[in-house]
């Protein structure tokens, strides 16, 4: 009886060998081939980018609310007026020897703080849709919530409309369609998310189902 379960028990470690050294295989494999990438992008010649999809940005194409008494908001102000007159573009979802491979070595540090400017604007527009709805669910004299609510929607929209892939963004605009009932709305939010390559993508689409109805 005793020679069936050490015959069993030395296959499983052959079968676990094996498994650990194909792994190990992959492994080096991988780390190979991210080193020759790298290799070839620190060798890439640097290209063009003064004609890119840069993304154009004025703080008086949003409604921005100054008079509002809340820190926070002229925080997030603050920060979107810091990004006027600076180049915006969308990296999201490439990696450092993505964007020397596609544009060259030496342009990697403008386009590190290009995309930089793009996380901040998509992050701020997000947060300040957010506090505009706060306010809205409970304004305080002289505050209009039905501006306010449509001026938070306006800014999401805007957000979706430059590719953000902030969950809090897809969220908060998910809540008011589904407010609303507009789930065709919904589902088009949907069809953005998939597009996206990000991390995010995942967790917006879970959001976003919690939205629907059934």
């Amino acid at each position: 009886m005793k020679m069936p379960i050490m015959t069993a028990f030395l296959f499983f470690i052959a079968i676990l060998t094996f498994q650990i050294k194909r792994s190990d295989r992959n492994r080096d494999r991988a780390e190979d081939e991210f080193w020759e990438r790298e290799r070839k992008a620190n060798f890439t010649r640097k290209k063009d980018i003064d004609n890119l999809a840069y993304i154009p940005f004025s703080l008086s194409d949003l409604p921005i609310h100054t008079e509002l008494d809340d820190v926070r908001i002229q925080e997030f102000i603050q920060e979107l007026s810091d990004l006027e007159g600076k180049r915006i573009f969308n990296c999201t979802g490439k990696s450092n020897t993505d964007l020397k491979l596609e544009y060259g070595a030496p342009n990697i540090t403008r386009l590190t703080e290009y995309d930089l400017n793009y996380t901040t604007l998509v992050r701020n527009i997000a947060r300040l849709a957010e506090k505009y709805l706060e306010i809205a669910a409970s304004p305080s004299e002289g505050v209009d919530s039905d501006v306010l609510s449509r001026d938070a929607e306006t800014l999401l929209t805007y957000g979706i409309s430059i590719g953000s892939d902030v969950r809090l963004n897809y969220e908060l605009l998910g809540k008011i369609y589904a407010d609303r009932s507009e789930y065709d709305k919904i589902d088009e939010l949907k069809k953005r998310a998939l597009a996206l390559n990000s991390l995010s993508k995942d967790p917006i689409i879970r959001s976003l189902d919690a939205l629907l109805p059934g």
